[in-house]
């Protein structure tokens, strides 16, 4: 399955950061399979390459 490769939309930044927030306040694992079903045309591993990439940058975000 070829897929285009695209920019992250602010919208779609956003609504990732929520998800991921949301999980660690629930002391919950990060899933990015079911994080991802929440934003249409992106992957498991589309979610989790943003997050790691962000938390490079921001580190207040962490998975456990």
């Amino acid at each position: 399955m070829n897929r285009m490769r695209r920019n992250w939309t602010a919208k779609e930044d956003a609504l990732l950061r929520d998800l991921v927030q949301k999980e660690l306040d629930n002391a919950r694992p990060l899933l990015w399979r079911e994080l991802a079903k929440h934003i249409p045309g992106r992957s498991n591993k589309d979610c989790c390459s943003l997050c790691r990439r962000a938390t490079a940058v921001r580190p207040t975000v962490r998975s456990k």
